[in-house]
């Protein structure tokens, strides 16, 4: 039985895979490997509480279970619980100090508690393992790339991309890097490479099409935005630069509809309340304007304050 979920694991068919593991638990229930494999196939299914419950009885009964506290840092972090993932990863370590996956998530949490130094200490520590650690190199970038070190995490995406020329992600965060520095032709050019590895990567859509839009070439950044949306249909940022570009084209109309889907995507979203707005100023309707500049304020919008002061002598 423990074969057949094994095979059911194998062929991506979780649910089958816990039921056998379940099955041969109920006939051997001190069977770590059982419990561990078992745990694998909930974390697969995302189900990260049933897999740190397996995971955690794995090491019950066997307290040198490398695998079963890395794979359960995992879990943690999959769930944001990263000083419980720190802990579990270096009780791997203190297993096999020489675990780069476990260095490398290391600084995955760091990151994301956002200690960019000692997330970038983990990474050069598992790039000494293995200096070809494509993830490593990429993470890294990010990490410097938060800290505002552009160009050295320009470096590091690049180290990435000669790794696997198909890396989508590194491409696309060495033009975020790139657009930083103010260098939109090589942005542009990494956005697009982005696009032609992962044809649904919205994010680089939406990115060129900001350059694009700073460029003042509105037809290109219209159609950027339009298959960002297309891909991600309530990314409501796309929708606000959409009604931007129909602004600069003076098709107020369209303008306000993306406006509106913006804020009924995301009704936080001051900057939608502010063009929609400026938008009801040009076309004088003025108690709609003064309401969505009022909303913006309310929102922390200081333009929209700006604006009922100078057009309306409202202090609000």
């Amino acid at each position: 039985m423990f074969k057949q979920g094994l095979s059911y694991y194998n062929q991506g068919k979780y649910e089958l895979a816990v039921q056998q593991y379940t099955k041969v638990l109920a006939l051997t229930p001190q069977d770590e490997n059982t419990i561990y494999n078992r745990g694998l196939a909930y974390f697969k299914l995302e189900n990260y509480e049933s897999a740190i419950n397996d995971f955690t009885d794995a090491i019950k009964l066997d307290p040198k279970y490398e695998n079963a506290y890395y794979n359960r840092g995992l879990a943690h972090y999959y769930q944001g619980s990263y000083n419980a993932a720190i802990t579990d990863f270096n009780s791997a370590l203190n297993i096999n100090s020489e675990d780069s996956e476990a260095i490398y998530n290391l600084g995955l949490c760091y990151r994301k508690k956002g200690d960019y130094e000692t997330a970038i200490a983990d990474y050069n520590k598992a790039l000494k393992l293995n200096p070809q650690y494509t993830d490593a190199y990429f993470s890294r970038g990010l990490a410097f790339y938060y800290k505002g070190d552009y160009q050295t995490a320009i470096s590091d995406y690049s180290v990435a991309i000669n790794l696997d020329s198909k890396y989508a992600d590194a491409y696309y965060n060495r033009g975020l890097a790139y657009y930083k520095l103010n260098d939109y032709e090589l942005a542009i050019a990494d956005y697009t490479s982005a696009i032609k590895e992962d044809p649904e990567h919205s994010d680089a859509y939406y990115n060129r099409g900001l350059v694009y839009y700073y460029q003042q070439n509105y037809e290109l950044a219209l159609d950027d935005f339009n298959s960002s949306i297309k891909i991600k249909p309530k990314q409501s940022d796309a929708y606000v630069c959409r009604g931007l570009v129909y602004r600069k084209q003076i098709k107020y109309d369209l303008a306000i509809a993306d406006f509106t889907t913006a804020i009924a995507y995301n009704p936080e979203d001051g900057l939608a309340y502010n063009n929609r707005g400026s938008i009801y100023y040009i076309q004088g309707f003025k108690e709609s304007c003064i309401s969505d500049w009022k909303k913006a304020v309310d929102l922390g919008d200081a333009t929209s304050k700006k604006y009922l002061k100078d057009y309306y002598g409202i202090d609000y």
